[in-house]
């Protein structure tokens, strides 16, 4: 609410007025009869858009500067007709000879646009506000992200033209997921699996051990393994497989001369290439009658990226990354790099999960064919 300041030379004004400030009395919160004595005290309240000036035109000369919402009263003259036609300063005219309620349209339309006016710099303050505060919660993020990477640190393998990067991330449920690497003569294996029960993470683990010892990894190397753990976990009665939740295994070899591999794929584990490779999960459990069926083969070119996603992963985000298909949001990200694929990533999981742990265990492996290996004929 803003002050009406009356400028007239007589007292005929003042009913007039008097009217007007009644019906617009939620915009106007007072009346002042003025003549031009202590003009100068008044300047800054003149100046002030929430107030509004009405002037005979003999005043008009004197107020014209300063005045932020001014009317003329009644008919122009030689000095307001002058005004009128070059001053944009000036509102309108307010003929006072006639009935008050005429000029009532004109004084709706200026409280309406001022009323607009006034929104518009809320919206605009609000929006600086926003501006602001969204450069503190930027600010804040890379703090997060830095922190992010400091305790959930990126583990790489250079293995002679191939490079591997993965990151994990503890889960309150029971039972994990692991992830190794075994370095051979040109080749290596790697091995990662997801289970719910801590017996059968061990049972992985010591079978994994016997691996570490051998040069080579053929297939019935690869075999041997998964019938070991096959035939241990069928002992002590434990099941495997996605459907069972128990045990998922995906189990890889890669020729590092030849650029080739193979595998062995149970379970939810996903894996991703920006060539042609696309592994989705599967309900075979880890069993010898489901060798020939999880089985597979393939060769990678130079520079050629991998990404392996842990059923961990999929469970946290329920298949969605900031409320992007997971499979597409790594598809997108594959050529940012490893470093911000897997941050991206697991900040992601853990704005889902805010605690000091996710839901359950993930990983993400990226591995990556240098774009210059040598590759055997």
């Amino acid at each position: 609410m803003g002050k009406l300041f009356v400028f007239r030379n007589s007292k005929d004004l003042d009913q007039y007025f008097a009217c007007l400030a009644k019906h617009f009395e939620h915009h106007i919160e007072s009346l002042c009869y003025l003549e031009d004595a202590g003009l100068e005290e008044l300047v800054e309240e003149l100046k002030n858009p929430q107030n509004l000036v009405a002037a005979e035109s003999d005043h008009l000369l004197k107020l014209a500067p300063f005045a932020a919402n001014l009317f003329l009263i009644q008919g122009p003259g030689e000095l307001s007709r002058e005004l009128l036609l070059k001053d944009s300063s000036l509102e309108g005219v307010i003929d006072a000879r006639s009935d008050w309620t005429l000029a009532v349209p004109m004084m709706r339309q200026f409280f309406y646009r001022n009323q607009l006016l006034s929104q518009n710099k809320e919206l605009a303050q609000m929006g600086q506000g926003l501006g602001r505060l969204m450069e503190v919660t930027l600010s804040q993020l890379k703090r997060i992200k830095k922190l992010h990477e400091q305790l959930v640190p990126l583990r790489q393998d250079d293995l002679k033209g191939i490079k591997l990067f993965s990151k994990f991330s503890a889960g309150e449920s029971p039972g994990g997921e692991f992830y190794d690497v075994v370095r051979g003569e040109g080749q290596f294996v790697f091995l990662l699996t997801s289970s719910t029960s801590y017996v059968v993470s061990s049972i992985v683990l010591s079978h994994f051990e016997k691996l570490r010892g051998q040069s080579t990894f053929s297939k019935s190397d690869l075999e041997g393994f998964l019938s070991g753990l096959a035939a241990e976990l069928k002992d002590l009665g434990i099941s495997s497989g996605k459907s069972s939740g128990s045990l998922q295994t995906l189990l890889l070899k890669i020729d590092q001369k030849k650029l080739t591999g193979e595998g062995y794929h149970f379970g939810g584990t996903e894996v991703i290439s920006d060539g042609e490779h696309f592994f989705s999960g599967n309900d075979y459990p880890v069993h010898k009658k489901f060798f020939a069926r999880a089985h597979f083969d393939f060769t990678l070119k130079r520079g050629e990226k991998l990404a392996v996603i842990s059923p961990g992963v999929r469970k946290n985000s329920y298949g969605l990354i900031d409320g992007v298909d997971l499979i597409t949001f790594v598809k997108e990200n594959m050529d940012s790099g490893p470093r911000k694929l897997l941050d991206e990533l697991f900040m992601a999981l853990k704005k889902i999960h805010p605690g000091e742990f996710l839901a359950y265990d993930a990983s993400l492996i990226f591995l990556e064919v240098d774009q210059n290996v040598i590759v055997q004929v």
